[in-house]
């Protein structure tokens, strides 16, 4: 920090530029921008800071004969020479300047910087009200997320229940046709015969007669055409490569023989 006839502005050379600045600067340490360990950020509303502020907008912007160096820590310069901070404190906190500064002067400046500070205060509470509305954004995104993952979990499981039940409907069905095979006659003609042989004939013989039996063949039946088919395809796209192969015999035998 370099000190070069250190005192306050006339009221009449603070420009436009200089209010602003006062105002960024001091709204600025409202809010402190944070970073966890993972990289994710997150606004802090800081307003024990604001002092420091304070301080530092009305030492860039309000005096005269002041010139920080670009990486200094001007709330720490200002705090440590008894001059500079007299003149601030005379601005910020009303205090008694020892620098001789007329009452009137001091104290234009005193109502510059506290009408400045009102029009802080509503910068402060605009960005508490954004602040707000955007974690309130972000809640209703998460919990949106969540209840659409949940949904799609609760939809995936109701298929995969009704598929379960479907399968299972399909294969009670499949054991009452095969347990209608074995009708209370034949139970009856095994318990007086007690013969193997006899009830697995007739088991046979049901199992012949049945619808089921009959969609197996059919089944078994389209296979077997499909099977043909798929040998058929092959040999097909197998027929122009042994023509191809065939030719080529015959050329190189013409040729042998026409050398000859």
């Amino acid at each position: 920090m370099k000190i070069t006839n250190l005192k306050i502005k006339d009221i009449n050379t603070v420009s436009t530029i200089d209010k602003i600045n006062v105002i960024e600067t001091v709204a600025s340490f409202y809010f402190t921008e944070l970073e966890d360990e993972y990289g994710n950020s997150r606004t802090e509303y800081t307003p024990y800071l604001s002092k420091i502020g304070k301080i530092i907008a009305v030492s860039q912007n309000l005096i005269d004969g002041i010139e920080f160096d670009e990486d200094e820590d001007i709330y720490n310069s200002v705090m440590n020479d008894p001059d500079v901070l007299s003149l601030v404190s005379g601005i910020v906190f009303g205090t008694i300047c020892i620098n001789g500064v007329p009452k009137n002067k001091l104290l234009e400046m005193q109502n510059l910087f506290n009408t400045l500070v009102e029009q802080v205060n509503d910068i402060v509470e605009y960005r508490k009200s954004e602040n707000i509305a955007r974690l309130q954004n972000e809640y209703h995104s998460i919990m949106a997320y969540k209840l659409s993952k949940l949904l799609d979990a609760e939809n995936e499981k109701a298929e995969m229940e009704k598929s379960t039940l479907e399968n299972f409907n399909n294969w009670i069905d499949e054991q009452r046709e095969l347990n209608s095979l074995i009708t209370p006659e034949t139970q009856k003609e095994f318990a007086e015969t007690f013969n193997v042989d006899s009830l697995m004939d007739a088991m046979i013989k049901k199992y012949g007669e049945s619808d089921l039996h009959k969609r197996n063949q059919e089944i078994t039946e389209a296979n077997k055409k499909i099977h043909e088919l798929n040998n058929k395809i092959v040999e097909m796209k197998k027929s122009p490569e042994k023509q191809k192969k065939n030719n080529k015999v015959k050329n190189s035998v013409s040729d042998k023989n026409a050398k000859e």
